[in-house]
């Protein structure tokens, strides 16, 4: 886990802008981001039902963020940004 201060990022609506992060005002975020997504989850894999599958998946957060809107006005606007990495289980069907 690490702390980011993004100066650009994708908005729930899929439009980039540029956030807020100057000297005086830093808007810092701590994200995950998964290595290996959709690689098999090792330390559990031993221990899964038959028929069962565990894999990595990205999991997100969203954020309000102080940004320059499109039309260079600032606001606040609502960010999809990578929170952790989880060992995600799914049934895949009996042998």
């Amino acid at each position: 886990m690490r702390t980011i201060y993004p100066r650009s990022a994708k908005t729930v609506t899929e439009n980039w802008l540029y956030v807020i992060n100057q000297n005086n005002f830093q808007q810092g975020i701590r994200v995950e981001v998964c290595v290996n997504e959709g690689s098999v989850c090792d330390d559990l894999e031993n221990y899964v039902p038959e028929g069962y599958k565990v894999f990595c998946k990205q999991n997100y957060i969203l954020r309000e963020l102080m940004a320059v809107n499109n039309d260079g006005t600032i606001g606040k606007n609502n960010f999809k940004l990578p929170s952790n990495c989880c060992c995600h289980r799914e049934f895949v069907g009996a042998n």
